[in-house]
């Protein structure tokens, strides 16, 4: 097989299908396959596409490139069927435990005092406060302590979660503190996502869930 012949694709995985879409390096041809998505086990459908692909030839050629984008965080939100989102705790600073539940207001009937609101994305029982506060330079104004740190991940551990989402007000990463801490504090069998270090003050700054939804949308 020739080094030459590679292949670059893109996977798409979505609620109903998975497509995939390839071009030949040795030829330019766009090539595309559609199979059924398994929205429970979504890495079996992208198998299923790859091997649809590579059926086509004699002497399958390397992969060059491979990129792939999903909506299934996207459709788990918005109750799709078959889909369920995993228990995730959602750590932040006291005082906005119950900010992703009150979001922005936005409401579909404005005057209806009785209007059905979505479920929260995290339970309130799963929302664990930390003591400690920046202002948005990034300057201390309560320190986090160890001990804090080592309450709040024995906490964690005692919610039987599957992930945690940490989203604390103003930009820890400038410090590098909590990331470092709880990561070596926190169970091995836990994912721990936290706020983006690039977007991070954008997202914490926010007057809704917004700065905690991408974080608990990466967990989930």
């Amino acid at each position: 097989m020739s080094r030459s012949r590679t292949l670059r694709v893109g996977i798409d995985v979505g609620g109903t299908f998975t497509d995939l879409v390839a071009v030949e390096s040795w030829s330019g041809e766009r090539l595309t396959r559609k199979v059924a998505s398994t929205p429970r086990e979504p890495h079996r459908a992208v198998v299923e596409a790859l091997a649809a692909l590579l059926a086509g030839y004699d002497d399958a050629p390397a992969l060059e490139f491979l990129a792939h984008s999903t909506t299934i965080a996207t459709n788990a939100l918005l109750g799709q069927l078959g889909l369920e989102l995993p228990r995730v705790a959602l750590v932040t600073t006291r005082g906005f435990r119950d900010v992703i539940e009150i979001g922005r207001q936005n409401r579909n009937e404005l005057y209806n005092l009785f209007v059905q609101r979505p479920r929260p994305l995290v339970a309130r029982e799963d929302r664990i406060v930390v003591t400690e506060r920046l202002d948005h330079r990034g300057n201390v104004l309560v320190a986090l302590e160890p001990s804090e740190i080592a309450r709040t991940c024995e906490e964690v551990a005692a919610h039987n979660v599957a992930a945690v989402a940490i989203c604390l007000r103003w930009p820890w990463y400038l410090l590098g503190l909590f990331d470092n801490t709880a990561a070596y504090l926190f169970p091995n069998d836990f994912t721990v996502v936290y706020d983006d270090p690039i977007y991070g003050s954008i997202l914490f700054q926010g007057r809704a869930f917004g700065w905690a939804g991408p974080a608990f949308t990466a967990a989930a």
